[in-house]
């Protein structure tokens, strides 16, 4: 669908190259294609004629290929329009592509504060990366139940995902999802075992059969309670290759069950999905 949208956005442009909309549509159809030097020539080109478009500075952001070249195209873009969301939620973007989720997190909440047209996408952003945040760093310090700060800053993202997806706009139904995922997510956390439910099932339901959306529901019953549902959704699962964390709790559901056979079979797919190192032999 994208790739059809940007095929048209370019064709309209070679049609009228002297239109600024057309000319901007196709900066963003060239970025969505992965032509990053045409569509920072064309951005430019809008610039150019007209200083005050700040889709264009947005997407001039954009075309660069790390956060250290993002920060010296900022001092190309005036003064004026360096904290406008669409700059800085690109910015954002950019750091958290190199994984640097604490500077990704102050861009989006700087994005985020500005007052912004994209007011649920960044939200919905700007939770995604604190939740990622918290993963992280309670993965590094081993922690398996979040602190006090860790349980506030999830509250945090709880409420940036629920504006999200009160006021979702002309967003899909794809990002609406994830979003709802996240915020089952966050809300598994905070111990909120209704409204992860809820969350869940409009993943389910809008997406059925979806691994993603398979884990969640089977991570959801296994918090409940309801360990033989759990496993029961965990075993319609034909592909874990991105969700491996859902193998390895089908593998504790299997063996608590006592069924160490098909435990055991599921240890072997657990190691033979990609990505995983090699086993000494």
């Amino acid at each position: 669908k994208l790739q059809y949208a940007a095929g048209k956005l370019t064709q309209a442009y070679q049609l009228n190259k002297a239109h600024e909309g057309a000319r901007t549509n196709a900066a963003q159809a060239y970025l969505w294609l992965g032509d990053r030097e045409s569509a920072a020539q064309i951005a430019r080109d809008v610039i150019k004629s007209n200083p005050t478009n700040a889709l264009a500075y947005e997407i001039l952001m954009m075309t660069t290929l790390s956060l250290e070249d993002a920060k010296v195209r900022l001092t190309e873009i005036p003064e004026d329009y360096r904290q406008t969301s669409g700059v800085q939620f690109a910015l954002g973007l950019i750091a958290e592509q190199e994984l640097d989720f604490a500077t990704a997190e102050d861009y989006f909440r700087t994005a985020h504060n500005s007052g912004s047209a994209q007011h649920s996408e960044i939200a919905a952003q700007l939770a995604a990366v604190i939740l990622t945040r918290i993963a992280r760093d309670a993965f590094s310090r081993a922690e398996t139940i979040p602190n006090t700060d860790s349980n506030k800053a999830i509250g945090e993202a709880e409420q940036l995902l629920s504006s999200a997806i009160d006021h979702p706009g002309d967003n899909s139904d794809e990002a609406l999802a994830s979003w709802h995922a996240n915020r089952c997510l966050a809300r598994l956390s905070l111990g909120n075992m209704q409204g992860a439910s809820e969350d869940v099932g409009f993943c389910t339901g809008a997406y059925p059969g979806w691994p993603e959306y398979a884990r969640l529901l089977a991570m959801v019953k296994d918090r409940l309670g309801d360990k033989p549902d759990s496993l029961s959704v965990l075993r319609s699962i034909t592909d874990f290759t991105s969700v491996p964390d859902a193998l390895e709790l089908k593998i504790e559901l299997l063996e608590g069950e006592k069924a160490y056979d098909e435990a055991l079979a599921a240890v072997a797919d657990y190691i033979s999905l990609p990505g995983r190192p090699p086993t000494a032999t």
